[in-house]
């Protein structure tokens, strides 16, 4: 079996995850207290980040490659969790999913994630797990249908570009809005700016209500943590859906091994030729 992995954001209704270890911190509890000084900024035609304006504005392409760019060299964790909840009559069903980064460098890093699928005719994965050590990387993989969990070992594959990419693409999906309100704010006694938004263009469509997105956002361009919110209603059933993320020890991560790796290795003693996707 080819392994193509593709990190779902709009899960399953049927989707579970267990937490893990080490996650971020909930970017809701930080409080950033307003800078009292002007902004540099002299007025509304003026950029405040890549891609972002003082007016409001968004060219969330700008903004995606500058935080791809900070991340270019430097190691990082992140962690996205998706809380659903949907009701259908009298029923009320929900689901947590997770997708946590560990990435030291190139060829060194780590993902634990809830809900990947292979191909969309395929099953999903109810939990996927990969890790590489700078020569060997090794997968786990559990599907819904599937007892046990199936183990692999291959080549490390330099996989950088493609982890960036999970990020920049969370920052794409939920701050496409009209516009966003812009605050100059000091968090932990940085300098960052505070995006606000609604109405958003990038996903859901007419039966979405409420969508709000909060994010924080350093100089550079990088997305530090990002919260967003909607609810959708359409032919009887009600979903309630809150996403958010979360960066940290950016420049400092230093990767370990899990657990579940002595068990892989165990099973893969000669390893295998096929690289993982």
């Amino acid at each position: 079996m080819r392994w193509r992995v593709l990190f779902v954001v709009v899960v399953a209704t049927t989707a579970g995850c267990s937490a893990i270890d080490g996650g971020a911190a909930d970017p809701s509890t930080v409080t950033p207290v307003p800078v009292p000084d002007e902004a540099p900024e002299s007025g509304p035609g003026a950029t405040v980040v890549p891609g972002v304006w003082a007016d409001g504005r968004v060219d969330i392409g700008l903004l995606a490659d500058a935080q791809a760019a900070v991340l270019a060299n430097r190691s990082f964790r992140w962690r996205a969790e998706r809380n659903w909840t949907g009701t259908v009559g009298n029923v009320t069903s929900s689901a947590e999913t997770y997708d946590e980064i560990a990435l030291e460098n190139e060829t060194r890093f780590s993902r634990d994630a809830t809900m990947f699928l292979t191909h969309p005719k395929d099953a999903f994965y109810a939990r996927y797990s990969q890790y590489a050590n700078g020569s060997v990387q090794f997968a786990r993989a559990q599907s819904y249908s599937w007892w046990r969990a199936r183990y692999d070992r291959s080549p490390v594959v330099p996989n950088r570009d493609r982890i960036v990419r999970s990020t920049t693409a969370a920052v794409q999906r939920y701050l496409t809005v009209e516009t966003v309100r812009v605050d100059r704010v000091s968090v932990e006694g940085k300098t960052m700016y505070r995006l606000v938004g609604r109405n958003a263009t990038g996903l859901g469509g007419s039966m979405m209500e409420n969508y709000s997105v909060r994010a924080h956002v350093r100089p550079d361009g990088l997305v530090r943590n990002l919260t967003a919110s909607y609810t959708t209603v359409q032919a009887g059933s009600t979903e309630h859906v809150r996403y958010r993320f979360t960066f940290s020890q950016i420049g400092t991560v230093t990767v370990r091994q899990p657990p579940w790796v002595e068990t892989a290795r165990s099973r893969h003693e000669n390893g295998t030729t096929r690289p993982i996707q």
